[in-house]
């Protein structure tokens, strides 16, 4: 039960006795120079539960089909929904992530397609590419519980937010003024944990801290741990 690593001039390989021991994230296509080897001839995609794809091949490359990720990384813009469905099952993807500035046009075709996504992570740019989306596609997204943005948004983003993911449950995301947590709380209405950073930081007593959340009825009924540039609540 053991993991030999030998590094070559050329190829890095990896050499499992017992499969079971093989990373459960992978990238697609394949980075070069790396080659996983089993003694039983084992496919390790089929045990792959997080999946990064840095482009498309113009040719998918057989027999490679990802039957079980939990948490697909996109980091290459995405022009069609059949792309994905080549390689993924999109049926067993929970989480969506997306690289820096990543477009993906078809959005709406998948989540229709992975109805299990309910956690999306991502940068302001690709959350605005799917606010500005036409109007005549599907504008609510319902089956989003968790929302990680992974830069600062700007106050009329919050609506938006409110408005397209309405059934959020957390969030994680940066804003440029502390006030502006306030439609964050008022307008999500299940939230249940929130961490939510600003950009000026300040020092203030805990004492005032108290005050200034109740008298905006923030955490009235919950936990929070207030930092000088971040707040952290948890809702009963």
């Amino acid at each position: 039960m053991a993991c030999l690593i030998s590094t070559m001039t050329q190829t890095c390989v990896q050499l499992f006795s017992v499969p079971q021991f093989s990373p459960t994230d992978s990238w697609y296509p394949p980075e070069e120079g790396f080659i996983n080897h089993s003694l039983n001839h084992y496919l390790f995609h089929e045990d792959c539960t997080h999946l990064r794809v840095s482009h498309f091949p113009s040719e998918v490359l057989a027999p490679l089909f990802f039957k079980h990720i939990r948490i697909l990384s996109l980091e290459c813009t995405t022009d069609n929904i059949d792309q994905i469905q080549k390689i993924v099952d999109l049926f067993s993807v929970k989480h969506l992530k997306f690289g820096s500035s990543v477009r993906c046009r078809p959005f709406n075709d998948l989540l229709k397609y992975a109805p299990n996504i309910y956690q999306l992570t991502m940068d302001r740019k690709t959350l605005v590419q799917i606010i500005d989306s036409p109007p005549d596609d599907q504008k609510v997204y319902e089956q989003i519980k968790k929302l990680n943005v992974e830069d600062t948004i700007l106050n009329k983003d919050i609506d938006q937010i409110c408005q397209i993911f309405p059934k959020l449950e957390h969030v994680s995301l940066s804003v440029k003024e502390r006030e502006d947590i306030f439609p964050i709380f008022n307008g999500l209405h299940y939230l249940t944990s929130a961490i939510v950073s600003w950009t000026h930081p300040f020092n203030t007593s805990p004492s005032i801290i108290d005050e200034y959340l109740n008298q905006n009825s923030i955490c009235t009924d919950g936990t929070y741990r207030f930092h000088a540039s971040s707040l952290h609540v948890w809702i009963d």
